[in-house]
């Protein structure tokens, strides 16, 4: 079983939307689940289509991670899990 974070590690994100409507459509979907606290989108040839979504708590982000799994966004659907790191310790 994977260890619970407040930090989702969310990829096979459509790489052809451009950054800024990334970050801005992931926080849109996921601060329903609670807040939000930072939104790292991966730029980087080898990185596309990932990002780091971290919650204010480990509650919310097991809830948006229940919820959006699978979730079909930009035509691709998303693959969820736990983040080993907080979105901090990515950059």
């Amino acid at each position: 079983m994977e260890t619970e974070s407040k930090c989702l590690y969310v990829n096979n994100l459509n790489e052809k939307i451009s950054i800024e409507t990334l970050k801005r459509m992931l926080n849109m979907i996921f601060s329903q689940y609670g807040r939000v606290i930072s939104i790292t989108a991966a730029t980087g040839l080898k990185m596309k289509g990932q990002a780091w979504v971290e919650f204010e708590n480990e509650k919310d982000a097991t809830a948006a991670l229940k919820g959006k799994q699978s979730f079909n966004f930009y035509d691709k659907e998303l693959r969820i899990q736990y983040a080993k790191k907080t979105s901090s310790e990515v950059i």
